[in-house]
Protein backbone atom coordinates (compact mmCIF):
# COMPACT_ATOMS: atom_id res chain seq x y z
CA UNK A 1 0.00 0.00 0.00
CA UNK A 2 2.69 2.19 0.79
CA UNK A 3 4.88 1.33 -2.38
CA UNK A 4 1.53 1.94 -4.27
CA UNK A 5 0.59 5.21 -2.28
CA UNK A 6 4.51 6.94 -3.86
CA UNK A 7 4.11 5.75 -6.62
CA UNK A 8 1.37 7.72 -7.20
CA UNK A 9 3.12 10.87 -5.22
CA UNK A 10 6.02 11.10 -7.76
CA UNK A 11 3.90 10.27 -10.98
CA UNK A 12 3.26 13.98 -11.47
CA UNK A 13 6.70 15.40 -11.00
CA UNK A 14 7.57 12.70 -13.59
CA UNK A 15 5.06 13.84 -15.98
CA UNK A 16 6.24 17.52 -15.27
CA UNK A 17 9.91 16.20 -16.45
CA UNK A 18 8.74 14.62 -19.64
CA UNK A 19 6.51 17.46 -20.42
CA UNK A 20 9.75 20.37 -19.81
CA UNK A 21 12.12 17.80 -22.03
CA UNK A 22 9.14 17.10 -24.39
CA UNK A 23 9.46 20.88 -24.79
CA UNK A 24 13.06 21.89 -25.39
CA UNK A 25 14.13 22.52 -29.17
CA UNK A 26 16.43 19.50 -30.34
CA UNK A 27 19.37 21.52 -32.42
CA UNK A 28 19.42 20.98 -36.05
CA UNK A 29 23.00 21.17 -36.73
CA UNK A 30 26.38 19.31 -34.84
CA UNK A 31 28.10 20.84 -32.21
CA UNK A 32 31.47 19.44 -33.36
CA UNK A 33 32.66 21.14 -36.50
CA UNK A 34 32.39 24.28 -37.35
CA UNK A 35 30.91 27.03 -35.43
CA UNK A 36 27.56 27.40 -35.17
CA UNK A 37 24.80 30.31 -34.81
CA UNK A 38 21.07 30.35 -33.91
CA UNK A 39 18.84 31.95 -36.08
CA UNK A 40 16.36 33.60 -33.91
CA UNK A 41 18.85 34.25 -31.74
CA UNK A 42 20.53 37.56 -31.11
CA UNK A 43 24.78 36.88 -32.10
CA UNK A 44 27.19 37.35 -34.34
CA UNK A 45 30.32 35.39 -35.98
CA UNK A 46 33.31 36.62 -38.42
CA UNK A 47 34.37 33.78 -39.88
CA UNK A 48 34.82 32.48 -44.09
CA UNK A 49 32.60 29.68 -43.00
CA UNK A 50 30.10 28.36 -40.75
CA UNK A 51 26.67 26.20 -39.98
CA UNK A 52 23.56 28.01 -39.35
CA UNK A 53 21.09 26.65 -36.92
CA UNK A 54 17.10 27.50 -37.53
CA UNK A 55 15.79 25.41 -35.05
CA UNK A 56 14.85 27.63 -32.61
CA UNK A 57 11.69 28.84 -34.58
CA UNK A 58 10.06 25.86 -33.76
CA UNK A 59 8.67 27.53 -30.95
CA UNK A 60 4.70 28.45 -31.85
CA UNK A 61 4.83 31.57 -31.43
CA UNK A 62 7.63 32.30 -33.62
CA UNK A 63 6.51 34.15 -36.87
CA UNK A 64 9.50 34.51 -38.61
CA UNK A 65 13.97 34.92 -37.73
CA UNK A 66 16.22 37.22 -39.77
CA UNK A 67 19.90 37.05 -40.14
CA UNK A 68 22.66 38.89 -42.14
CA UNK A 69 25.26 38.46 -43.98
CA UNK A 70 28.18 41.61 -44.77
CA UNK A 71 30.36 40.66 -46.96
CA UNK A 72 34.04 41.28 -45.63
CA UNK A 73 36.23 40.51 -48.78
CA UNK A 74 34.52 37.72 -51.00
CA UNK A 75 33.06 37.51 -54.27
CA UNK A 76 30.38 34.30 -54.20
CA UNK A 77 28.47 33.43 -50.79
CA UNK A 78 27.26 29.62 -50.90
CA UNK A 79 24.14 28.69 -48.90
CA UNK A 80 24.30 24.83 -49.04
CA UNK A 81 22.13 22.68 -47.07
CA UNK A 82 23.01 19.71 -44.28
CA UNK A 83 19.98 19.28 -42.81
CA UNK A 84 16.73 20.12 -43.97
CA UNK A 85 13.02 18.65 -43.84
CA UNK A 86 13.59 17.29 -47.05
CA UNK A 87 10.09 17.22 -48.05
CA UNK A 88 6.80 19.25 -50.17
CA UNK A 89 4.51 20.78 -47.37
CA UNK A 90 7.20 21.22 -44.56
CA UNK A 91 4.93 24.18 -44.02
CA UNK A 92 8.29 26.88 -43.87
CA UNK A 93 10.69 28.66 -45.92
CA UNK A 94 14.34 30.00 -46.22
CA UNK A 95 14.33 33.49 -48.12
CA UNK A 96 17.92 34.02 -49.57
CA UNK A 97 18.47 37.97 -50.98
CA UNK A 98 20.85 41.00 -51.50
CA UNK A 99 19.59 43.69 -49.37
CA UNK A 100 20.07 45.97 -52.18
CA UNK A 101 17.48 43.62 -54.44
CA UNK A 102 14.79 43.46 -51.91
CA UNK A 103 12.35 41.93 -54.69
CA UNK A 104 15.00 39.15 -56.02
CA UNK A 105 16.70 36.49 -54.37
CA UNK A 106 15.80 32.54 -53.93
CA UNK A 107 13.24 31.12 -51.83
CA UNK A 108 14.46 27.72 -50.19
CA UNK A 109 11.28 25.56 -49.75
CA UNK A 110 12.34 22.78 -47.27
CA UNK A 111 15.61 21.90 -48.99
CA UNK A 112 18.28 23.37 -51.77
CA UNK A 113 20.78 25.47 -51.66
CA UNK A 114 21.64 28.53 -53.19
CA UNK A 115 24.79 30.60 -54.38
CA UNK A 116 25.20 34.38 -55.20
CA UNK A 117 28.05 35.53 -57.33
CA UNK A 118 29.15 39.04 -57.87
CA UNK A 119 29.59 40.31 -54.44
CA UNK A 120 32.06 42.88 -53.41
CA UNK A 121 33.03 44.27 -49.89
CA UNK A 122 30.17 45.47 -48.16
CA UNK A 123 27.33 43.95 -49.55
CA UNK A 124 25.32 42.85 -47.32
CA UNK A 125 22.56 39.45 -47.70
CA UNK A 126 19.53 38.67 -46.00
CA UNK A 127 18.59 35.26 -44.61
CA UNK A 128 15.05 34.63 -43.13
CA UNK A 129 13.06 31.62 -42.21
CA UNK A 130 9.34 31.95 -42.80
CA UNK A 131 6.66 30.17 -41.03
CA UNK A 132 3.29 29.49 -43.47
CA UNK A 133 1.57 26.48 -42.62
CA UNK A 134 1.09 24.41 -39.84
CA UNK A 135 2.33 21.90 -39.08
CA UNK A 136 6.11 23.90 -39.51
CA UNK A 137 9.21 22.08 -39.64
CA UNK A 138 11.94 24.17 -38.91
CA UNK A 139 14.74 21.40 -38.88
CA UNK A 140 17.29 23.32 -41.25
CA UNK A 141 21.12 23.40 -40.58
CA UNK A 142 23.10 25.25 -43.48
CA UNK A 143 26.39 25.71 -44.18
CA UNK A 144 27.54 29.74 -44.81
CA UNK A 145 30.67 29.79 -47.08
CA UNK A 146 32.34 33.01 -48.83
CA UNK A 147 34.89 32.63 -51.49
CA UNK A 148 36.46 33.92 -54.25
CA UNK A 149 39.11 36.19 -51.94
CA UNK A 150 42.97 34.76 -50.37
CA UNK A 151 41.33 36.52 -47.28
CA UNK A 152 37.85 35.67 -47.45
CA UNK A 153 35.46 36.39 -44.68
CA UNK A 154 32.32 37.65 -44.00
CA UNK A 155 30.07 38.61 -40.70
CA UNK A 156 27.05 36.96 -39.58
CA UNK A 157 24.75 38.61 -37.36
CA UNK A 158 21.14 36.94 -36.27
CA UNK A 159 18.34 38.80 -34.60
CA UNK A 160 15.58 37.57 -31.71
CA UNK A 161 12.70 36.33 -33.01
CA UNK A 162 9.25 37.97 -34.64
CA UNK A 163 6.95 36.75 -32.54
CA UNK A 164 3.21 36.80 -33.20
CA UNK A 165 3.09 39.39 -30.12
CA UNK A 166 5.42 41.90 -31.82
CA UNK A 167 4.48 45.08 -32.48
CA UNK A 168 5.71 48.75 -32.77
CA UNK A 169 4.53 51.73 -32.02
CA UNK A 170 5.47 55.11 -31.42
CA UNK A 171 5.52 56.43 -27.66
CA UNK A 172 3.21 59.46 -27.25
CA UNK A 173 6.24 61.49 -27.27
CA UNK A 174 7.64 60.43 -31.21
CA UNK A 175 4.13 61.11 -32.31
CA UNK A 176 4.00 64.87 -30.94
CA UNK A 177 7.31 65.53 -31.92
CA UNK A 178 6.50 63.84 -35.57
CA UNK A 179 3.11 65.36 -35.84
CA UNK A 180 2.93 68.04 -38.57
CA UNK A 181 1.85 71.69 -38.02
CA UNK A 182 -0.75 71.97 -40.70
CA UNK A 183 -2.20 75.57 -40.65
CA UNK A 184 -4.70 76.35 -43.45
CA UNK A 185 -5.18 80.58 -43.49
CA UNK A 186 -7.94 81.74 -46.24
CA UNK A 187 -8.19 85.71 -46.49
CA UNK A 188 -11.71 86.73 -47.60
CA UNK A 189 -12.75 90.86 -47.58
CA UNK A 190 -13.93 90.94 -44.25
CA UNK A 191 -13.47 87.48 -42.90
CA UNK A 192 -9.94 85.82 -41.98
CA UNK A 193 -10.41 81.58 -41.49
CA UNK A 194 -7.89 80.37 -39.50
CA UNK A 195 -7.72 76.15 -38.76
CA UNK A 196 -5.42 74.90 -36.99
CA UNK A 197 -5.27 71.27 -36.97
CA UNK A 198 -2.73 70.49 -33.77
CA UNK A 199 -4.82 71.26 -30.56
CA UNK A 200 -1.41 71.33 -28.33
CA UNK A 201 -0.90 75.11 -29.65
CA UNK A 202 -4.03 76.16 -28.22
CA UNK A 203 -3.43 79.33 -26.00
CA UNK A 204 -0.27 79.19 -26.96
CA UNK A 205 1.17 82.84 -26.33
CA UNK A 206 3.64 82.55 -29.08
CA UNK A 207 1.86 81.92 -31.87
CA UNK A 208 0.99 84.70 -34.04
CA UNK A 209 -0.28 85.54 -37.02
CA UNK A 210 0.97 88.94 -37.66
CA UNK A 211 2.54 88.03 -40.79
CA UNK A 212 -1.21 87.15 -42.46
CA UNK A 213 -2.93 90.01 -40.58
CA UNK A 214 -1.93 93.86 -40.26
CA UNK A 215 -1.67 95.49 -36.99
CA UNK A 216 -4.84 97.86 -37.49
CA UNK A 217 -7.18 94.87 -38.65
CA UNK A 218 -5.67 93.26 -35.36
CA UNK A 219 -7.68 96.21 -33.49
CA UNK A 220 -10.82 96.17 -35.46
CA UNK A 221 -12.79 93.69 -33.88
CA UNK A 222 -12.81 90.62 -30.98
CA UNK A 223 -12.59 88.21 -34.13
CA UNK A 224 -9.00 89.67 -35.09
CA UNK A 225 -7.82 90.48 -31.27
CA UNK A 226 -8.47 86.81 -30.91
CA UNK A 227 -6.30 85.62 -33.80
CA UNK A 228 -2.96 88.17 -32.87
CA UNK A 229 -1.71 86.30 -30.16
CA UNK A 230 1.08 88.02 -28.38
Amino acid sequence: MDIIVSMLLVLPAIFILLGIASSEVMPACPRNGLPVINACESGSIVKSSLLIDFSLAQHPSVVTCHCEVLVIQGKQFHFSQVIAPGYVGCGTEIHVQKSDKPHSGDIIPCYGGTTVSGLREGNTLGITVMKHNSPFDVQYCYRLDITGHPQAAMSVTCYDETTETTHTHPSTSEQAETTPLITTISTQTDDVTTQLRNSSLVGDKNLSLAPYISNDRCSESTLFTGLCLK
